[in-house]
């Protein structure tokens, strides 16, 4: 009798790093305007006990978004192991993602920015409900309520769409109107008689309220609001003791009923059940 095999052999490289400090890269924001001031800020610590490493040469690297290295600067760290400079973004330039990095001998962090013109909502839009949950079939009311920052109410134009969720979404009612001298807007849709059940609503439904509110110097606010939809007021499980029902043994089937609208805990029962 004779054996034949295989053999095999596997081989990866792998890299030991060695490095004896740590480093993170902050900026004082995610997203910038032209023109605005980048702060840049870097922590370096020893990996071993993260006391702070003081005197470290650190130099800060800036990559518009073309890939053009714009900034480059060289400073030591203090006593707490912090180095700190600033770029003033330029009013015209390479918009986009921007790279910031800095570096401490072998030890790079690199972090990326947006750099673009955004324009900051005027004036803020509350979208609020009558009810937490609706009936399919029933109707939706609810307030819509708009003020500028400084406190003065909006008036202009209001559109309310109410969308079904599923796979994607889908208009089924668009109501129109505008808000009065105090900023306020009252609204009513009517849900459709049937709607599909999400698997993570517990098989409820859920319909989405897109609302766009535009002021008389034609600035718009867009806000949504996401509204349960189920047949009726409670959510109810029934949890086996175990994993699994074991027939010719008691097994103990434990319910639960929470409140549609808030989750709160209705009741809690347990009924002991035999399996024939």
């Amino acid at each position: 009798m004779s054996a034949h095999g295989t053999r095999t052999e596997l081989k990866d490289p792998v890299r030991v790093d060695d490095t004896q400090q740590k480093l993170l890269l902050t900026t004082d924001k995610p997203i910038y305007q032209p023109g605005q001031v980048i702060n840049l800020r870097a922590l370096s610590l020893s990996r071993e006990g993260n006391t702070p490493l003081s005197g470290s040469a650190a130099t800060f690297e800036i990559e518009d978004g073309k890939g053009n290295k714009i900034f480059k600067k060289a400073v030591k760290t203090d006593e707490h192991g912090v180095a700190f400079t600033r770029f003033q973004l330029g009013g015209i330039l390479n918009e986009g993602t921007f790279k910031v990095r800095v570096l401490t001998g072998d030890v790079t962090s690199e972090k990326t920015v947006s750099v673009s013109h955004y324009a900051l909502p005027k004036f803020d839009v509350v979208v609020k409900t009558e009810e937490p949950w609706y009936a399919p079939g029933s109707t939706i009311r609810g307030v819509i309520d708009s003020r500028y920052f400084f406190g003065k109410p909006v008036t202009g134009a209001v559109v309310v769409e109410g969308h079904s969720v599923d796979v994607g979404s889908t208009l089924f009612q668009t109501v129109m109107g505008s808000l009065n001298s105090e900023g306020h807007y009252e609204f009513a849709l009517n849900l459709p008689d049937v709607l599909p059940g999400l698997p993570l609503g517990q098989g409820n439904a859920a319909v989405e309220l897109r609302v766009s509110v535009s002021d008389s110097a034609g600035q718009k606010v867009e806000k949504s609001l996401l509204v349960t939809v189920s047949a009726q007021g409670a959510n109810v499980a029934l949890v086996p003791e175990s994993t699994d029902i074991v027939p010719g043994i008691e097994n103990q089937l434990l319910l639960f009923a929470t409140d549609q609208g808030c989750g709160r805990r209705l009741r809690l029962l347990g009924q002991r059940f035999q399996r024939e």
